[in-house]
């Protein structure tokens, strides 16, 4: 690496250099079969440079030419936005953050088979003319970071990613129903479990249909619906939306939003979670932030050039690949209800229901203004509440109304919280969401 390093310094004074190798194992069934089993490598590197106080970057997929690419790099700086940063020299703490298992990294794909054929014969336990797909894909991850102030930081990380779904085509009547996990370690026997019971329980409950009126309902949207809400919740903070005071939340900080005491956490070191890490793309230890702490609105990611544009100090949030410049993002989402008279278990909040809607799966999830918090989308898995017990499946129907607006009617929420894909989130029962049927 020394040698490398000394290849760019020939022609360059102040850079970063972003390395990460990917080594992957992507074992796909389809339609209850075997599709296909093939692994490979990548890598590739990314290097940004400051040349008379303008950025320049260039990125390549074979290491042996990284002098060509400084000069790519020189080349673009010319028309390059301004730097506001210095490239650090401090390095982030050592910590075991449980990211990296040589267990997994160790996997079989003779393993990785053993669980999607367990996947499918359980599955097709609950009908034989099911279609299932699984998708599992085991990446074997290194990065590494090194710039012209003496930093050098090296990370390795192993991530499962499962995805299981099961279809049904029949005449009038199309279901789909999906789940997944992912994460840093060999899925135990309770993790694959946990998605055969999910399934299964969404699958018996469809069978029977339901209706329910356009209108205002309680809607209680399980911790896979909720976590695409936040997904979607949480890109009004980001800190490039600040920077050009275009967020939603941009005149409301030390503002109270939620009016209960809840709140929404960025833990980029929750031990055991695919996005945490021990330093960000710029090469700082990232931070713990509040988003929302305790109701009130307090922070947003930060790289290090967005900060400086704002004369502020990065939060060590930049995320970063090899093939772009880094920028604000976001970790692990922790949706932390304190108000311990707002948690029940999920079959007490159910129950507790007289008439509602339950929503598992949103169809095309998105909003029609990411900046006012406009939120429209049709129901691809939803259940009918009547008198505490589910009535039945709905179809052809869409929530509609303001996100921003939607925590104000927060009544409820699962005691235990799920993981979904960088969000650990509970289920949460909202009062007064409009319901849209088509007719």
């Amino acid at each position: 690496m020394e040698e490398l390093l000394s290849g760019i310094k020939k022609s360059v004074k102040d850079f970063d250099l972003f390395i990460c190798t990917s080594e992957s194992l992507p074992v796909v069934f389809e339609n209850n079969e075997l599709k296909s089993i093939e692994g490979s490598f990548h890598e590739g590197a990314g290097l940004r440079i400051k040349n008379k106080d303008k950025i320049g970057f260039s990125s390549i997929s074979d290491l042996s030419s990284l002098e060509d690419t400084a000069k790519n790099a020189l080349d673009t700086s010319g028309l390059g936005e301004k730097a506001f940063f210095d490239f650090p020299e401090q390095k982030s703490a050592e910590k075991d953050l449980g990211i990296f298992s040589e267990d997994l990294a160790e996997t079989s794909p003779e393993a990785m088979l053993a669980w999607g054929d367990h996947y499918i014969r359980n599955l097709l336990k609950l009908n034989n003319k099911l279609k299932v797909n699984v998708h599992l894909e085991k990446d074997v991850l290194r990065k590494r970071l090194f710039n012209s102030a003496g930093l050098g930081l090296d990370e390795k990380k192993t991530i499962i990613d499962c995805s299981v779904s099961i279809f049904l085509a029949q005449e009038k009547n199309f279901l789909e129903i999906w789940d997944y996990f992912s994460i840093c370690d060999v899925p135990s026997g309770e993790k694959i479990q946990a998605i055969l019971d999910n399934i299964h329980f969404l699958y018996t409950h469809a069978q029977k249909s339901a209706s329910v009126s356009s209108g205002p309902h309680k809607v209680y949207f399980t911790p896979k619906a909720f976590s695409t809400l936040m997904n979607l919740f949480i890109q009004s903070f980001n800190g490039k939306l600040f920077e050009k005071k275009i967020s939603y939340f941009c005149d409301k900080i030390d503002q109270s939003f939620i009016d209960k005491d809840i709140d929404i956490i960025d833990n980029p070191g929750l031990y055991g979670y695919p996005k945490s890490s021990s330093f960000d793309g710029d090469g700082l230890a990232p931070q713990t932030i509040a988003l929302i702490k305790s109701g009130v609105v307090k922070a947003f990611p930060l790289d290090l050039q967005t900060a400086g544009k704002m004369g502020l100090h990065s939060n060590g949030h930049s995320l970063r690949s090899t093939t772009a410049l880094p920028v604000p993002g976001f970790t692990n989402i922790e949706f932390n209800v304190k108000d311990e008279t707002l948690l029940d278990k999920r079959k007490a909040i159910i129950s507790d229901m007289d008439e509602g809607l339950i929503v598992d799966q949103f169809l095309g999830a998105g909003q029609s203004n990411i900046i006012g918090g406009e939120f429209s989308s049709n129901v691809e898995l939803g259940y009918v509440v009547k008198n505490g017990k589910i009535a039945g499946r709905v179809k052809n129907c869409m929530i509609t109304g303001n996100m921003f607006d939607f925590f104000s009617d927060l009544i409820k929420a699962d005691d235990v919280k799920s993981d979904y894909s960088g969000f650990s989130v509970p289920g949460v029962l909202f009062d007064k969401i409009s319901v849209k049927v088509k007719e």
